[in-house]
């Protein structure tokens, strides 16, 4: 009888164990995109955009008010969710061309993402823009190697890192940007743009020291052939969103890089043009180890249902005659 409680107490301390080491695993979603280039409204395969007969097309996709759609149910039926842009938001639309930065404020705000990466465009119009835009949302943007402090707009404007909490777990997000912007933008002479495995590690090094995130993930605007030399050097990242897709594309998603002393790092990118919102699922142990991935772009295509509101919204002021100034979403 003895043995047969003693057993039977043993039983049950290992399915606790079992069930104490299932709860430690940790479920991280990343959505993301790269290079939207203010495409808020639906386009076809080259960018350009489409007209209201080819609106539910198959050969139609993207626009905000499908991208603001998919993010919400993904935010829905999963328990922990970030939000990123890997750069290219800014230039590039006929809506653009009118409203500028407000429209992107106003609607990167509405589908609330947790960080933009700087990329190129997002210096297409100079500092007074860029600033202007940064006083209008509520979530940074990043850039460790991209240096303002001698840029009088800018200085303490564009942060390396940011550390996010979802579920309990903290979540260190580090953005870096392409070295060489001021070649194909217009940031002004104090801006710098050093390079990037010199200004990211150390930030890295904190996040997961002092800062308590055990789970790293750099959000990128310099091109997939600099990513994966970062993956290869910089220890420390779990993941790399990658953007400024016109340099290369991810054969695969995700796409695995070997890093520093043979850790895996994933490396993903979402289409441009918003015609798809990337996802990848993470899980990772109880001491932040990443023991599972697995993800692909969500189309969003003509099948993809719309947010109602947005389509108003952006479908208003894309109407030739109403053109008037942006005002906020509610």
């Amino acid at each position: 009888m003895a043995r047969r409680l003693g057993l039977g107490v043993a039983l049950a301390a290992s399915v606790l164990m079992l069930a104490g080491a299932a709860r430690a695993d940790y479920t991280l979603t990343v959505l993301h995109v790269n290079d939207v280039h203010a495409a808020f409204l639906p386009v076809k395969a080259d960018g350009s955009p489409c007209s209201p007969a080819e609106r539910s097309s198959p050969l139609c996709s993207g626009g905000a008010a499908r991208l603001a759609a998919a993010i919400e149910r993904e935010r829905r039926n999963s328990p922990n969710v970030i939000v990123v842009a890997a750069g290219g938001f800014f230039a590039g639309s006929p809506l653009w061309d009118r409203y500028k930065d407000s429209l992107v404020s106003n609607l990167m705000t509405r589908m609330n993402f947790d960080a933009l990466t700087v990329g190129a465009s997002e210096f297409v119009q100079g500092s007074p823009m860029l600033l202007e835009f940064i006083r209008s949302v509520h979530f940074p943007l990043l850039g460790a190697n991209v240096y303002v402090q001698r840029e009088p707009l800018l200085k303490d404007q564009i942060f390396p890192i940011s550390v996010i909490e979802r579920g309990g777990s903290r979540i260190g997000l580090v953005g870096y940007s392409a070295e060489d912007i001021a070649q194909h933008s217009h940031p002004s002479p104090q801006t710098q743009f050093k390079r990037i495995e010199d200004e990211i590690a150390p930030w890295i090094r904190s996040m997961r020291g002092a800062l308590g995130a055990n789970k790293v993930i750099a959000v990128s605007s310099a091109g997939i052939a600099r990513d994966k030399e970062v993956a290869a050097r910089i220890p420390g990242i779990d993941v790399i969103v990658a953007g400024n897709a016109a340099t290369g594309t991810a054969p695969t998603y995700p796409l695995v890089i070997p890093g520093v002393g043979g850790k895996k790092v994933v490396l993903v990118q979402a289409g441009s043009f918003g015609r798809s919102l990337g996802k990848l699922v993470l899980v990772f142990d109880n001491k932040g180890a990443l023991k599972h991935f697995s993800g692909a772009p969500i189309p969003l295509d003509g099948s993809a249902p719309e947010d109602p509101v947005i389509r108003t919204y952006v479908d208003s002021l894309a109407d030739a005659v109403a053109l008037k100034p942006v005002t906020a979403l509610r």
